[in-house]
């Protein structure tokens, strides 16, 4: 995955003579910049937009779901604000198939011990890199969790078992972590009952889980599913449950992509602002960098059915 990131105050996105007009907001340690694209040309799958202040025209969005980009648009706390996708898929036949999975007791405590097998086991792929790094070692006692999971015979138990799993995989991720950078623990600021990221760590996190958000959204939008009926989250109004379920097999890319900023020194405390209220923000050097290697995390090789793809 690539990403177009826009952002500064004053930002534009146009069309001009059938090329797309990106032109970054301003920033104090930048001047304005305007690139045209060409629609067989283009380097990037999705336009990530989180200035506060710009335009973006009507014909720059036809242009783009015209060539099959994405766009998001993130708040300065970087939650979604909104997320377009030229793909919308409506099969009826995947939404009954959904719906009598999840009025089935035993298919929805199938499907839901499957993905959150997977979130363990992604979260255990972090774990693993980690103890490649001077100092840094967990309890193995974890492996069993995967085991116990397989188990699982209900939904309750299922996400017991994840509860206790994610207590201590966020205390031993907290271990690699200067004191400067102020985290306790994940406040788990993104679509649940979100609270904004009082320390940096948090607010990178905050960020990343947001653009894989956007890449649920448009998987389910591709297939014809219904993001308002899940099989782990509770249905709760203007909440998409199904949205939810969907990225959690794929936190540990977005974990793996901040921890390798952080320890590769990559970034600074002074890449992020402090408001009056108490939370942190990224400034616009962050934001970029942040999103960069959320990508790269995304473009990795991985293999599937013995297939290597990304």
């Amino acid at each position: 995955m690539k990403l177009l990131t826009i952002d500064g105050y004053g930002y534009n996105l146009s069309v001009d003579g059938g090329r797309l007009e990106a032109t970054n907001g301003h920033h104090i340690e930048r001047p304005k910049q305007t690139t045209k694209y060409r629609k067989n040309y283009l380097d990037f799958d999705k336009v990530v937009i989180s200035g506060n202040h710009g335009n973006l025209s009507v014909s720059a969005i036809r242009w783009l779901m015209k060539q099959k980009r994405d766009i998001v648009i993130l708040d300065w706390n970087g939650r979604i604000v909104t997320s377009m996708s030229p793909y919308l898929a409506n099969r009826g036949q995947h939404k009954i198939a959904q719906y009598e999975a999840f009025n089935n007791p035993e298919k929805k405590a199938k499907i839901a011990r499957w993905i959150i097998e997977q979130k363990i086991q992604g979260s255990i792929r972090v774990l693993d890199w980690l103890s490649t790094k001077n100092g840094f070692s967990y309890d193995k006692a974890l492996h069993k969790l995967v085991q116990d999971i397989s188990k699982s015979d209900n939904l309750t138990k299922t996400l017991r078992i994840e509860a206790g799993f994610s207590y201590h995989y966020w205390r031993a991720l907290g271990t690699m972590f200067d004191k400067k950078w102020e985290f306790v623990s994940r406040n788990f600021g993104d679509s649940w009952g979100s609270r904004d990221a009082d320390d940096p760590i948090n607010a990178m996190f905050n960020y990343g889980y947001s653009i894989l958000e956007s890449e649920c959204w448009k998987a389910v939008n591709t297939v014809g599913l219904e993001p308002y009926i899940g099989f782990i989250h509770k249905t709760y109004t203007n909440k998409a449950p199904l949205i939810y379920d969907l990225q959690e097999p794929f936190r540990w890319l977005i974990e793996l992509g901040v921890l390798k900023l952080i320890l590769g020194n990559k970034i600074k405390k002074s890449d992020f602002i402090n408001t009056d209220q108490g939370n942190v923000r990224l400034r616009t050097t962050a934001t970029k960098m942040l999103l960069d290697g959320i990508a790269e995390q995304f473009s990795m090789e991985t293999k599937h059915i013995g297939i290597k793809r990304q």
